[in-house]
């Protein structure tokens, strides 16, 4: 998968990339009432909890911060505190 925005580009972006490691999705989810997001995150595998969020950005963090795992951005940090 390439970004529609840069065609060329033979690499992909950090966010990208970390979602094809972790097998995670994002989906917007059907109209909901108040007080319930309109974006989830997830993977296949039932071993871990969906995150939700008012954006693409807030659910895939907070899949992260439910499943204990570090953002792209957070990854290298992760590793050198180990």
């Amino acid at each position: 998968m390439t970004s529609d925005l840069f065609p060329d580009c033979r690499q992909d972006s950090p966010r990208l990339a970390w979602m094809k490691r972790h097998g995670v999705e994002v989906v917007e989810l059907p109209v909901k009432q108040d007080g319930q997001y309109p974006f989830c995150a997830g993977t296949a595998s039932v071993m871990y909890a969906f995150g939700y969020g008012d954006t693409e950005d807030d659910a895939l963090a907070d899949f992260a911060k439910r499943n204990g795992i570090p953002l792209w951005n957070e990854e290298q940090y992760a590793k050198e505190h180990k």
